[in-house]
């Protein structure tokens, strides 16, 4: 199946933060112009980093849509991601991160159960691939290195935690992110960790 097959109709790629839409989905705005980005929150170090949001998503060809909440450490959940009221949402597919959460980040994992178990009602959810063992299904898409750089470089700026621009100290923190994959998500009750809290 190609990804334009399985990302028919109208679709958000829904995540934790800014920049994580071109660190792990560029190649879905690529192939689907017009795609909701759905950031969940704005970050608390960085709030201006929502600014560069809103550039990468023009860069990107999509919607940009965000939580206005600012998050919370990053030890502590995103209680707050029933604002986004995802099951009166219209979509047809949902992509979102996984739940290892890439590398490990909490707030990846919330959004992902939060988006698993409220997606709307007949929606194809799918997690982003990376961090996740290479076996069982998964939609390996085309990265388009020049397109992803045009979006991610709207990081230009540099944080209190990074020595360079932000779009290069992620690129150096995440190797890999020139390879792209969605992971079907099943409603797998059994996976989900028994204590988020």
């Amino acid at each position: 199946m190609t990804t334009q097959q399985v990302l028919m109709g109208q679709g958000a790629v829904i995540v934790a933060h800014p920049d994580d839409e071109c660190l792990w989905a560029s190649a879905v705005f690529g192939c689907k112009p017009g795609t909701h980005a759905i950031c969940c929150t704005i970050p608390r170090k960085d709030p201006e980093r929502i600014a560069w949001f809103a550039l990468a998503c023009a860069e990107l060809g999509a919607v940009p849509l965000v939580v206005p909440v600012v998050e919370p450490a990053a030890d502590e959940p995103l209680d707050h991601l029933s604002l986004l009221q995802l099951e009166d949402m219209k979509y047809d597919w949902v992509v979102t991160h996984n739940e290892r959460g890439e590398y490990g980040h909490r707030h990846h994992q919330d959004v992902h159960w939060y988006v698993r178990d409220h997606a709307p009602r007949g929606a194809r959810v799918f997690a982003f691939g990376y961090g996740l063992p290479a076996e069982g299904p998964r939609i390996t898409m085309h990265v388009d290195m020049d397109f992803k750089l045009r979006a991610l470089r709207k990081y230009n700026h540099t944080s209190k935690t990074d020595t360079a621009p932000k779009w290069q100290a992620l690129l150096s923190r995440y190797p890999g992110t020139d390879r792209e994959s969605l992971v079907p998500v099943s409603a797998r009750p059994w996976c989900r960790p028994l204590d988020r809290s």
